[in-house]
């Protein structure tokens, strides 16, 4: 029974740890996954909307434009960037940037044509199944009050954040792995703290009706089950008592009923003996004896049968 009880309240501590752990992965890795995330694409936009902020009117032309990119692309702030495309009022590709390293294209055999055809191509988002969680862009549209001038694209990579966040996940199982498994240890030896005094106690419960009444569980709590051995003590005492009480009770009873045979036996004459019959024994000289029941059978000149017990 106790040995069920100690697999229940291990699967119960591990199975609490278990979902503590997993709630502290959602709101804490999850989370950040998602703040990160947040973080990086406001980053992009950002970048989006000062490149839409030039004025047009104010500037000689999209080579503006170009030259600004350029700069920004190799800058730290462009890290991340994979293409930003700019597109005039008619949706015409007019100045880009491109970075061809997270594409795996070697940039020194393409033309400006087939740079501006990948370009398009990803704005559009023609990319490859297995890229889908590896790229991600932000549109923006150039303004001059109400009127649209046109519209700035920029693609950035999710590699190096994908990446990041695998690391990051595989941390924080390892840590769910190790947090479990020392879950399970602590459960195991909480639950072996449980059921041991149990155990005591119900292996001296058995023993009570044997008559085996010098025992005594050692309290090692103040808890329910320290009361509980407690209660068990001192019902032992109680029934220690009992039993010495009963025994007492009992030799006195046997004393007075050895005086009135003793009594008896001295009234015979000389040439009289006494036998007796069933589980009792008197020894002559002895006044040591518990019978449970007996026969006096006296022969002699005055013969006559006393019974007493059974």
């Amino acid at each position: 029974m106790f040995n069920k009880l100690w697999l229940k309240i291990s699967a119960a501590f591990t199975l609490i740890i278990l979902i503590i752990m997993l709630l502290v992965f959602h709101f804490i890795t999850v989370q950040q996954v998602k703040r990160d995330r947040a973080q990086l694409e406001q980053n992009m936009e950002r970048i989006a909307k000062q490149i839409a902020s030039i004025r047009l009117a104010e500037t000689e032309g999209w080579y503006v434009y170009q030259d600004w990119i350029n700069s920004i692309m190799e800058s730290d702030a462009g890290e991340d960037l994979v293409y930003i495309a700019i597109y005039n009022e008619s949706r015409e590709l007019v100045a880009f940037a491109l970075d061809t390293a997270p594409l795996d294209v070697d940039s020194s055999y393409l033309i400006r044509e087939e740079k501006k055809n990948i370009v398009n191509r990803l704005v559009q988002g023609q990319v490859a199944r297995e890229s889908w969680n590896d790229f991600d862009h932000i549109p923006v549209e150039i303004r001059w009050g109400s009127e649209s001038l046109g519209k700035v694209d920029v693609g950035f990579s999710l590699i190096e954040f994908n990446n990041r966040v695998h690391s990051q996940l595989m941390l924080n199982l390892y840590l769910i792995i190790g947090s479990i498994i020392m879950g399970v240890g602590l459960s195991i030896v909480m639950a072996r703290r449980i059921v041991k005094p149990l155990n005591s106690l119900s292996e001296a419960m058995f023993k009570v009706p044997e008559g085996q009444y010098n025992l005594k569980i050692k309290i090692r709590s103040r808890d329910e089950i320290g009361h509980l051995a407690r209660s068990f003590n001192y019902m032992i005492r109680r029934m220690k008592e009992k039993a010495a009480i009963e025994d007492f009770t009992h030799d006195l009873v046997f004393a007075v009923e050895y005086e009135k045979l003793a009594q008896m036996v001295t009234r015979t004459n000389c040439g009289q003996h006494v036998r007796f019959t069933g589980c009792a024994v008197l020894t002559a000289g002895t006044r040591k004896t518990h019978p449970v029941g007996f026969r006096l059978d006296f022969t002699g000149p005055d013969e006559w049968t006393h019974c007493y017990g059974n």
